[in-house]
């Protein structure tokens, strides 16, 4: 993803285990659209949101960071 001279922002989560950051990167990737780009590695999961502005930067992570918590209470179970 090009970030160009757009705001972005860098989240990134350690799960408990590998196999754990896998089922919840597999459920949380298919929302992935123009503005934001997740990736894995190991136990890392890591989020790059970008937008025109910082509001939309704003407002994608908090769409990013609600669909981690809600696999991540799945995948706790």
């Amino acid at each position: 993803m090009d970030r160009g001279n757009e705001p972005f922002l860098t989240i990134e989560i350690r799960m408990g285990s590998p196999e754990e950051a896998l089922r919840v990167f597999e459920a949380i990737r298919v929302d992935d659209d123009q503005h934001v780009m997740t990736s894995m590695d190991g136990e890392v999961i890591r989020a790059l949101i970008k937008g025109p502005n910082i509001g939309s930067v704003r407002r994608a992570s908090d769409d990013w960071m609600a669909c981690l918590m809600a696999a991540v209470r799945i995948v706790e179970r």
